[in-house]
């Protein structure tokens, strides 16, 4: 039984991988769109880039004042 609970997230952690690698592979065999379809995606990609930086910023001040 112990042996169960410390193969098991390795397993399924690897199974997830494989799994993300498949859906990758089928995402990227996908055709891109036409200009207005790739313009679009740029602006949703700066968009997501600023909210990931916003939320670095205010994580690495919540872990500064949490590590005080």
């Amino acid at each position: 039984m112990e042996s169960i609970a410390i193969y098991l997230p390795i397993i399924l952690s690897l199974v997830g991988l494989l799994y993300m690698v498949v859906k990758r592979a089928q995402v990227m065999k996908q055709d891109a769109g036409d200009g207005k379809m790739k313009e679009i995606s740029d602006y949703i990609y700066e968009g997501a880039l600023a909210f990931l930086k916003a939320e670095y910023r205010l994580l690495t001040i919540f872990v500064i004042g949490a590590s005080l």
